[in-house]
């Protein structure tokens, strides 16, 4: 490719160099050698052989009357010296590649700083949501209910203080509130919650993801967060939830005896029925917590659970329960097979 330098033709050599430790020779020279009278014929193969000697990144174009000279050396005064063997220079040019390597990157470092200060002014909303979730169904669920940013987590994923402080970092909002979803992490998010100190956090303490679910489909957006963290409070306390799960050895809880891979439904973290029947255990369990008030239970069936298996649940709690509306979702929810709440 040539460009005009001094009204002449001349190699646009373009260089991209990562670090100045890795630039051997420090000075990109080029130059025209001018002969009207022409060149020898082993002329290019001389300079070659000697520019070879003094640097790299060598370039030689060689036309009736003008050579072109492109080399990285760290004696740029030879490598012109060498041109005038063969006549008049002109175009003449030597840049310091490591200055240039210095400049570029204060400049990317000045675009790196802009543009994080553009990032940091840009206004914030006043509300914004972080949930721990686990499952392609329900974290999705989320997503469309507006949670902002969602952690990874779950019964065997405890997310880490650090994760809640990345989490609050990507979240542009002046006032955040935090679903752990799981009573073992929501230390880790007090944790978090004191050490932030741009931006409110507010720590609804759900024990379950079913209780994340409900706070945000019960959202009523308003100006004042504290309000608004009341609202989440009296939501969670007023959803009943059902988690059903297998048994991975015999054991006996609360005076029920359990054996090796029966289902197991535990109600707000307390067992509360076993069987060899799925079926059996979840409607055990619903039997000690239903109530007159009762009027739509959800179903999240897990990842292992096949949607028509789903569907004959929510079937037979339509025709057990007559008075409640029955909803089924996909959860993808690994361990448990059913995540259920009750409102």
């Amino acid at each position: 490719e040539f460009i005009e330098s001094d009204s002449k033709p001349f190699l646009n050599i373009n260089v991209d160099i990562e670090n100045d430790t890795d630039i051997k020779f420090g000075y990109c020279t080029e130059f025209i050698i001018n002969n009207n009278k022409g060149f020898p014929k082993d002329t290019e193969s001389k300079l070659i052989e000697f520019f070879e000697e003094i640097g790299d990144s060598l370039v030689v174009v060689v036309d009736d009357e003008l050579i072109k000279i492109h080399v990285h050396t760290n004696h740029p005064g030879k490598a012109f010296e060498k041109g005038l063997e063969y006549g008049y220079l002109s175009s003449m040019k030597v840049d310091n590649l490591k200055l240039e390597h210095h400049e570029k990157v204060i400049k990317d470092a000045e675009k790196k700083a802009k543009e994080l200060e553009r990032s940091k002014n840009k206004e914030l909303k006043n509300i914004g949501f972080i949930t721990v979730s686990i499952g392609d169904g329900l974290s999705q669920l989320f997503t469309d209910l507006g949670v902002d940013y969602i952690i990874e987590g779950g019964q065997t994923m405890n997310p880490s203080t650090d994760d809640f402080l990345k989490a609050v970092d990507k979240v542009n909002a002046k006032n955040i509130f935090i679903f752990p979803n799981n009573g073992n992490v929501i230390m880790a998010a007090k944790q978090a919650k004191n050490i932030v100190k741009d931006k409110k956090i507010y720590i609804v303490e759900t024990k379950n993801i079913l209780q994340g679910i409900n706070a945000m489909i019960y959202y009523n957006e308003k100006e004042n967060a504290d309000e608004i963290y009341d609202d989440f409070l009296e939501t969670i306390k007023n959803v009943k939830t059902l988690e059903t799960t297998y048994a991975v050895r015999d054991t006996t809880i609360d005076g029920i005896d359990i054996n090796k891979n029966d289902f197991i439904t535990l109600g707000d973290g307390k067992l509360l029925a076993t069987n060899q029947n799925i079926f059996d255990s979840v409607i055990d369990s619903y039997e000690k917590i239903k109530s007159e008030e009762d009027s739509i239970i959800t179903i999240y069936y897990g990842k292992d659970v096949e949607e028509k298996k789903a569907y004959e649940l929510a079937k037979r709690f339509s025709k057990t329960y007559e008075n409640v509306d029955v909803e089924v979702y996909s959860g993808g929810q690994p361990i448990y097979y059913y995540y259920i709440s009750v409102e």
